[in-house]
């Protein structure tokens, strides 16, 4: 399943030193969800506000999890935040999927990489300026230090 997009995104998974690499986490525990277009009950969030935007979504509907990885919609692999249904299908508010819309994501080019999270943790995280998958702060003050 989308060999090209797996190798890019262990490409990426790899650039940090081991003590903040994070994505080892990812590379571990994640697991691949299956891309599909909006489904037309669920509205489109702010653009490049995927983590409030799946936060947002999970909060207001209990069937959905929120979900942090990275996702690949043909160009490169990002880190991305994205609910999922019950049956594990993607429901993401951000990436434009429909074939109406405006510079739409193809869905066939498009893979997800990522941990689900309790919806309560994700809050949490977002609300002191992370992440669930990586610690900012952390990383910041590591490579201020090894600048320095």
């Amino acid at each position: 399943m989308h060999l090209a997009t797996m190798g890019a995104m262990l490409k990426v998974c790899n650039k940090l030193p081991d003590d903040l690499n994070d994505n080892l986490r990812l590379l571990k525990d994640g697991r691949w969800y299956e891309p599909q277009m909006l489904p037309r009950k669920y509205a489109y969030g702010e653009m490049k506000q995927c983590f409030a935007n799946a936060a947002r979504l999970a909060l207001r509907e209990p069937t959905l999890t929120y979900v942090e990885g990275f996702a690949h919609s043909g160009l490169i692999p990002v880190h991305h935040a994205w609910t999922v249904d019950l049956k594990g299908r993607v429901i993401d508010p951000t990436w434009r999927t429909r074939p109406e819309d405006e510079y739409a994501h193809k869905v066939h080019d498009m893979a997800y990489l990522g941990i689900e999270f309790e919806i309560e943790e994700a809050v949490s995280y977002l609300l002191q300026g992370g992440s669930c998958l990586f610690d900012w702060r952390r990383l910041s003050k590591s490579l201020d230090e090894k600048a320095g």
